[in-house]
């Protein structure tokens, strides 16, 4: 999907900055939100956005289909792009591991190329990591003090990965608190 914010009278200006985002599901509520983020701060300062999603998680037990969608990642021109964007923690998910890897194949080909992953970390590139504790935290006092309850359960994601261990130290911490 390619997204143009160009406003009027802009198309006798110079080729606008393109950015790439890859991610998974852009269509779920993580997506959209971290699609409409990126948008945001593209429109701020008039660049292009190029989102390369996949329609099916790349955890989907059909390997075929999974190599099939991950497809739409090659379409990517990088000679073309001024910055990408991994969604890591939507495309860690390939059992096979060949979506970042081939990600990573191309990045290397540009290492000009600025680019960064998103949430989980990946070999050599800069990470950006959501700021959930706030959020975490009220969470955990909301259920405690307006709802009463003593026993919670938390299910955070994956073990071991980064995300999901700190989500529970979080939230472990604020249940200790109370």
């Amino acid at each position: 999907m390619y997204i143009n914010s160009k406003t009027k009278g802009s198309e006798n200006m110079a080729r606008r900055k393109r950015i790439a985002l890859f991610t998974a599901l852009p269509e779920a509520a993580h997506g959209q939100r971290i699609t409409t983020g990126i948008l945001h701060q593209c429109r701020k300062y008039n660049y292009d956005l190029f989102v390369f999603g996949s329609m099916t998680h790349l955890e989907f037990p059909d390997g075929e289909y999974v190599r099939a969608e991950g497809n739409i990642f090659n379409l990517a021109n990088f000679d073309e792009l001024d910055g990408a964007i991994l969604d890591t923690s939507t495309l860690i998910g390939d059992r096979s591991g060949e979506t970042v890897q081939s990600l990573l194949e191309n990045l290397r080909k540009h290492p000009e190329l600025p680019a960064v992953a998103l949430e989980i970390p990946i070999e050599g590139l800069p990470l950006i990591e959501n700021r959930n504790e706030g959020i975490l935290r009220e969470l955990c006092r909301h259920v405690i003090e307006v709802h009463g309850k003593k026993k919670l359960c938390i299910l955070t994601g994956q073990k071991d990965n980064p995300t999901s261990e700190s989500r529970l130290n979080v939230m472990l911490d604020e249940i200790h608190k109370h």
